[in-house]
């Protein structure tokens, strides 16, 4: 038996048998090398492609959103689950939903209005998360930053004196 040095995978002959459990093996151990998927235990009924974040007192896994409070957003759920259950979580790279519409190239952010949801507009709220990049209308790339931090509010300033008026925005 040959092994591959990388992901010590077995060489497959044209005769064997029983390449399935093989080959489900090879994809389990490329997806714990890359760290892709993941299961976690949810503390909260979740549904599929909805965002998640890991509760800190208790470890399980909820609907997150951009609120300062119940984010950041680590995974999206590859399937639906209630309170309790052990699904499968994504954690990087791309992810289709059919259902998708998104816009290719635009980035997709965690919802600061709707648990568990994406969107494309960039949030109002002060608190946002990039979760990555539209890669097709029903894909993302998806590569959240997790180190988030409080965004500054987007204002704008009048000033107007005797002689002139300036207005000043400025975007976070």
């Amino acid at each position: 038996m040959t092994i591959t040095d990388k992901y010590e995978f077995e060489t497959i002959s044209l005769g064997t048998q029983g390449w399935n459990a093989m080959l489900t093996t090879f994809i389990e151990k490329v997806e714990a090398y890359l760290h892709t998927r993941m299961t976690g235990t949810l503390g909260e009924a979740v549904s599929a492609y909805d965002a998640v974040y890991q509760n800190p007192t208790d470890g399980k896994y909820y609907q997150a959103v951009a609120d300062g409070v119940k984010w950041p957003c680590i995974a999206l759920a590859v399937e639906e689950g209630v309170l309790d259950d052990e699904i499968r979580l994504h954690r990087a790279g791309v992810i289709e939903n059919v259902a998708w519409a998104l816009t290719a190239g635009r980035p997709v952010y965690l919802s600061d209005a709707t648990a568990g949801a994406i969107i494309q507009q960039r949030p109002l709220y002060i608190k946002r998360q990039i979760l990555g990049m539209a890669n097709s209308a029903t894909s993302i790339i998806f590569a959240p930053e997790l180190a988030v931090a409080d965004g500054v509010a987007m204002t704008t300033t009048t000033t107007t004196t005797t002689s002139s008026t300036t207005t000043t925005t400025t975007a976070p």
